[in-house]
């Protein structure tokens, strides 16, 4: 009963992963499901399997996830294309030790961000703080904008306290 309850909080790929998992063997028992760490999978044979969708020709791990998934044994990375809806067989199986940063798998490019978000949130960061700088007639450069921010995000965000943000 607990797996149904995780699976409903798993993406997609991941869904398509653990039900390959299944037809390969794997008693849904045996699955441990860690769906906001890596691996994604672990099961009672001591594999784990850790999914990745492609976006853009390129899968992309953070770099903190990269790494730990490195230092780990019999990590297999499922690689899933999003043109394959129904299919739940990987495009591509890897090896977690064959994985290298720029590497390319049959024209995939496995990328590893230098921060713990990937280069498109990071982008869509910068757009809301010039948004917001701008909103501001009183904060006249983007570095100020980003200090008041963080102050902001200091003041509210203290470990263990709850954020009371505006409703």
């Amino acid at each position: 009963m607990k797996t149904k309850w995780r699976l409903k909080r798993i993406s997609k790929e991941e869904s398509k992963a653990y039900h390959w998992l299944i037809s390969r063997g794997y008693k849904h028992e045996n699955i441990e499901i860690h769906a906001r760490s890596s691996p994604d999978f672990t099961c009672s044979d001591g594999k784990g399997f850790e999914v990745k969708k492609v976006t853009n020709n390129q899968i992309v791990f953070h770099k903190q996830q990269f790494l730990l998934l490195k230092q780990m044994k019999n990590v297999t990375i499922l690689v899933y294309d999003q043109t394959e809806e129904e299919n739940i067989n990987p495009s591509h199986i890897v090896l977690m030790d064959n994985v290298e940063n720029n590497l390319k798998i049959e024209g995939i490019k496995v990328y590893v961000s230098k921060g713990c978000y990937s280069v498109r949130f990071e982008l869509e960061s910068l757009k809301i703080i010039e948004v917001y700088r701008r909103s501001l007639p009183k904060i006249p450069t983007f570095s100020e904008a980003v200090n008041q921010l963080i102050k902001h995000y200091k003041k509210n965000y203290v470990k263990g306290k709850k954020y009371e943000g505006r409703r």
